[in-house]
């Protein structure tokens, strides 16, 4: 008992210490599993916020990036618009003088002088561009002005070059990337200059013009040198400027457009205070920006300023009105107009540059079809040209870099001998890599945007074509990886979705996607960044874009129908065909004509024993596979033939008694019912519709129509009852003829027997499997043409004494059948 004792005690012992050891390995193996997750949570918190931090400092550089192009950028076009301002001044001031001697125009004598060797390049290019037929053709390319700018256009465009190929490219991507900022200050400027020119040649009773050239050239013209009264100068030489060649008219602060001169008045003092005069209404460029303390002498009035230009003699202000001093006053502008020049005008200095900061929507249309800016974009190797082609590869290549690892072919596997087996579909592009190719079309689309992209929004539609472009490349990448099998594998004996439908499918959905993002693309770059603010710029922007888009949804649809939907329709509607046309195999026939007579319960409808299983197996088992959008479609189509088809095989059965038709009538609710659940299951967000619906509608009514009662009515009344009634409108020609049929004797044989068709044959004939039924009508009508002349002549042989069938359906249906197409046509 003791040894026992004992051996019980060491054994206890023994199973408290391994106990004790088990509970601290499970305690250790606790703490070092607590310990590895810690550990993995603190790295991935790392990586997210070094990715995190990573995002913004590439924002931030970007952001930089961005304004330190833009100030480039504006300082090119300052120095620009300065240059062209010079040569606009230059260009206004010997249209106003004139040789006192010969009183021949300043501006004449350069027209008519030799080209300097500097510039006979941009001579000889808008000598070609606007040939010498007509006088403004010469005038426009002998301006000075123009020379001048077209001359700028050529060196611009030969420096972009010379920047491409320094140090063999080491900064063409730099160059690139300035273009959405030197497109935007570019426009600026134009707007700019061209207020400026407009100002500083025009007033109010002036002929505006949308381009700033023809300010520079059609206002410097005598028939539109404006008098005192402020019509227009008859005179056809510039002697109307006066002796000394309009020199009242070269007063700075006159000339350039910088003050508000008043109008002359001989009856009110000139002088300050309550005395002075009213400011001007003219559109000059400082429109309503500064007021004029000092005193205008008569000669600024003489001039005509107040109206635009200087419209008479400079002689006149020698004169002396009212008693005054003709010597002229000298007027103290410079502390006020100083800073006030177009140069600064361009960066906003001045006083009011807040209301010159660019053009406005309004004045963009006329700036872009103005010649200076199709000068400055230019063409070939002149102007932006260079530039923008370059910008628009750069883009392309970017966008495409995105579709190199789109629908690639897997040789994943390996043969015996290491070699690669090209399987028989493509890889397809995962969400993620749709995701990115969508950012990345966002991303250059935003480059357009002003405030994101440092570009301007006319630049909308020429991304947007790049777009389309690439994503017609995206379109020929989804054609290859398609399988291409034919109809007759699309569905295996089940009437289910074979392996390789299934991949098309799925190539069809990555094609629904893109689609969907597109059509959010322009919101989404332009309008949601911006919510809850709006911008009439913003939303046009969107617009633009979003109407340049179309050819490339035009295109994703195109594929989609062509390679999988219309064929996968056609293959659907041949099985449904099949099957209605069983209707036929004694499905309405009278109860009495039965053989199996039985007491029991009332049979299933021939809709709920062949057609309901179909279209829930087409709905599941097909349509779901589909996006929502192409589902819809697909059971749209489905829908019409289905419609088209039970209609034209329902009224071709023969004979239709009372018990028929109520049997028929029910099918037809039931068959409503089933392609209503069939279209809801689709995704569609509409029921059913359309004409096919309305004709399904219309045969209920058709089936108790009784106008054949009367045995006394004559086929011609007969047919104009027929033409009364609610649903002959909306029933097609064919069914309305091959109802009669079911009236008819048995002499006169039905369209199918005629020809030695099943009835199926003969439907497939009326009505295409994709759901079109205009082609069939027509044969329709021969074929009962045919019928109604074979029945004549058996009628004449053969004549069936004591039938109940009503004998005046054949001459009803040759009175009726024109009638009916002729308001088919309609």
């Amino acid at each position: 008992n003791n040894n026992n004792n004992n051996n019980k005690n060491i054994h206890d012992t023994m199973t408290s210490k391994y106990s004790t050891k088990d509970s601290l390995s499970s305690s250790k193996s606790t703490i070092t599993s607590t310990t590895t997750t810690t550990t993995t949570t603190t790295t991935t918190t790392r990586k997210q916020r070094k990715q995190r931090e990573a995002e913004i400092y590439e924002r931030a550089v970007h952001n930089k990036l961005r304004e330190k192009r833009a100030e480039a950028a504006s300082a090119w076009a300052s120095g620009l618009v300065d240059a062209a301002t010079r040569v606009w001044n230059l260009h206004r001031v010997l249209a106003r003088k004139s040789d006192p001697v010969s009183r021949i125009n300043f501006l004449d004598v350069v027209k008519n002088a030799p080209v300097p060797d500097r510039f006979r390049e941009s001579k000889r290019s808008l000598d070609l561009k606007y040939p010498k037929k007509d006088a403004s053709s010469s005038s426009s390319s002998s301006s000075i002005f123009s020379i001048f700018w077209n001359q700028s256009c050529l060196i611009l465009g030969k420096l972009i070059q010379r920047l491409f190929t320094y140090e063999k490219g080491a900064l063409k991507e730099d160059v690139i990337a300035l273009y959405p900022a030197v497109r935007s200050s570019a426009l600026d400027m134009l707007g700019v200059l061209q207020d400026a020119m407009q100002a500083g040649s025009m007033g109010d009773h002036t002929n505006s013009s949308s381009s700033a050239y023809h300010a520079s050239t059609n206002f410097l013209d005598d028939g539109n040198i404006l008098t005192l009264s402020g019509k227009a100068s008859s005179s056809s030489s510039y002697q109307t400027c006066g002796i000394m060649g309009g020199s009242a008219g070269l007063d700075d602060a006159a000339l350039f457009g910088w003050t508000q001169p008043p109008m002359y008045d001989e009856t009110k003092h000139y002088g300050s205070g309550d005395n002075a005069p009213p400011q001007s209404s003219s559109s000059s460029f400082f429109t309503n920006q500064y007021s004029s303390s000092s005193a205008i002498d008569d000669a600024d009035a003489a001039a005509g300023f107040g109206m635009g230009q200087g419209g008479v003699s400079a002689d006149t202000w020698t004169k002396a009105r009212n008693g005054r001093s003709s010597s002229v006053a000298n007027i103290n502008s410079n502390s006020t107009l100083q800073h006030d020049t177009p140069k600064n005008r361009f960066h906003g200095i001045g006083p009011s540059s807040s209301s010159v900061t660019g053009p406005s929507s309004s004045a963009l249309s006329s700036i872009i079809s103005s010649q200076e800016w199709n000068a400055l974009e230019g063409s070939g190797s002149s102007g932006l040209a260079p530039l923008q082609k370059e910008f628009l590869h750069a883009l392309n290549d970017r966008l495409h870099l995105q579709l190199q690892n789109f629908f690639t072919e897997d040789c994943s596997e390996l043969d015996e001998n290491g070699m690669s087996i090209v399987a028989s579909y493509h890889t397809l592009p995962s969400a993620y890599d749709l995701k990115m190719f969508q950012e990345r079309l966002q991303t250059e689309l935003s480059l357009a945007d002003p405030r994101i992209g440092g570009g301007e929004l006319s630049m909308t539609t020429m991304i947007s074509e790049n777009i389309v472009d690439v994503i017609e490349r995206f379109c020929d990448l989804a054609r290859s990886a398609l399988t291409n099998i034919p109809e007759e594998k699309f569905l295996t004996k089940k009437n289910t979705a074979t392996e390789n439908l299934l991949h098309d499918m799925k190539v069809v959905g990555v094609m629904g996607s893109l689609a969907m993002s597109l059509r959010k693309l322009p919101e989404k770059t332009f309008i949601i960044p911006y919510r809850p603010a709006q911008s009439l710029q913003h939303e046009e922007a969107s617009n633009m874009c979003q109407i340049a888009l179309l050819p490339a949804l035009h295109e994703i649809e195109t594929l989609v129908k062509s390679q999988l939907l219309n064929p996968l329709c056609r293959v659907i509607n041949k099985g449904i065909a099949g099957i209605i046309a069983k209707m036929h195999f004694g499905s309405y026939i009278e109860e009495s004509s039965r053989t199996d007579t039985k007491a029991s319960a009332p049979d299933k409808s021939f809709v709920e024993t062949h057609l309901v299983d179909v279209y829930e197996n087409i709905s599941n088992n097909l349509l779901s596979y589909l996006p929502p959008e192409y589902a819809s479609v697909v059971a749209s189509n489905i829908t019409t033939f289905s419609i088209y088809c039970f209609v034209s095989n329902a009224s071709l059965t023969r004979p239709l008694g009372e018990t028929g038709r109520l049997k028929l009538t029910q099918d037809l609710a039931d068959f409503e019912l089933a392609l209503e659940q069939l279209m809801v299951k689709a995704g569609s967000l509409s029921s059913l519709g359309g004409k096919s619906y309305a004709e399904l509608r219309a045969v209920r009514n058709m089936l108790f129509w009784s106008g054949l009662e009367n045995k006394k009515l004559s086929p011609e009344n007969i047919v104009k009852m027929i033409l009364r009634e609610v649903w002959i409108k909306d029933v097609r020609p064919s069914t309305a003829l091959h109802y009669l049929f079911s009236y008819a004797p048995k002499l006169l044989s039905s369209p199918h027997h005629f020809l030695r068709m099943t009835a199926e044959e003969y439907v497939n004939s009326i009505v295409k499997f994709d759901g079109s039924t205009e082609d069939g009508e027509a044969k329709v009508w021969m074929t009962t043409m045919s019928c109604c002349e074979a029945y004549q002549q058996r009628e004449s042989v053969d004549s069936v004494v004591g039938e109940e069938s009503d004998k005046r359906i054949p001459n009803v249906l040759m009175i009726i059948g024109p009638e009916l197409f002729r308001r088919r046509r309609q």
